[in-house]
């Protein structure tokens, strides 16, 4: 039993050093591009902003790193919020009836399981380059954001439509929310890394020597 407790440690612990050094690896491959401030003029309009991130995305200094640490924490204020709601809503349930409560439960596991794995796999697409949103629509931060603040005025003055507008909404959405905060942990971002991509393919073709990740 010992020497299969250990075996697992290890083998947890050797997982946990790839992980650190291939996440050293990629840090040190998106930084390898140009200094910003040595780019001929023309390809400075390249370096756009992003959301949360700025332009800070272009050289990844202590700026960057601390919009990324307030990326993650609005996740994590988002889901606490959330949190609260489903944790008030199934404790309502529970004092009701104990059948009721396992398939609310249940409901909102298989919610959050198909609207998180959907998210996931989206996210991902998109750090492929293989998603892109149409034309005009916001990222789902800052969707979820601005939409929430209305029905939140209306909860905070006691509307019942509020209210029922904002535990319907953490119903449906806490999957998806958990999907982004797990991926703001990435050593690049999923809205960050085609647009260093593209800037990195310009780059190269204008003979930096850069690889093209």
């Amino acid at each position: 039993m010992l020497d299969r407790v250990r075996r697992r440690v290890g083998l947890s612990g050797r997982l946990v050093a790839s992980y650190i050094l291939v996440t050293l690896a990629v840090v040190v491959l998106v930084e390898a591009l140009v200094p910003r401030a040595g780019l001929p003029r023309g390809l400075q309009q390249l370096v756009g902003r992003l959301p949360f991130l700025g332009t800070s995305w272009y050289e990844r200094g202590a700026r960057y790193w601390v919009r990324r640490a307030g990326y993650t924490l609005f996740w994590v204020l988002l889901l606490t919020l959330e949190t609260a709601i489903l944790g008030g809503l199934f404790a309502f349930i529970r004092a009701s009836t104990q059948l009721g409560f396992y398939i609310a439960l249940g409901i909102e596991i298989v919610i959050c399981v198909v609207t998180g794995g959907y998210m996931w796999v989206r996210l991902r697409r998109q750090a492929e380059g293989l998603w892109r949103p149409p034309l005009g629509r916001r990222t789902a931060a800052r969707r979820a954001g601005t939409s929430g603040a209305g029905p939140g005025l209306l909860a905070g003055a006691g509307s019942t439509a509020g209210q029922a507008f904002l535990l319907v909404g953490a119903v449906l959405s806490y999957g998806a929310f958990a999907a982004y905060f797990l991926r703001s942990f990435l050593p690049v971002l999923d809205h960050e890394r085609p647009v260093r991509r593209r800037l990195a393919e310009v780059l190269h073709a204008r003979g930096y020597d850069l690889p093209v990740s």
